[in-house]
């Protein structure tokens, strides 16, 4: 499961939540704060994505201009 798989309400959170993070998303992979996102995003959407599908809906999100730019 991707970003163009995802309804507005999970878009939403992960824009919301990736807002909050001082990381950019190629910093995040890896990081403890990185799985604690996913798994907050699991908690709030009850939609279960693993890490890589995680990653790939925040790089898509970023591709797509939907994510703040953060200086690195």
């Amino acid at each position: 499961m991707g970003w163009k798989e995802l309804d507005d309400a999970c878009r939403a959170t992960l824009i919301d939540m990736y807002a909050k993070s001082e990381l950019t998303v190629d910093d995040l992979p890896y990081t403890p704060q990185f799985e604690r996102m996913c798994a907050e995003f699991y908690r709030s959407t009850g939609k279960y994505l693993t890490l890589h599908e995680f990653w790939r809906a925040l790089s898509s999100a970023r591709k797509t201009g939907q994510l703040t730019r953060k200086e690195r």
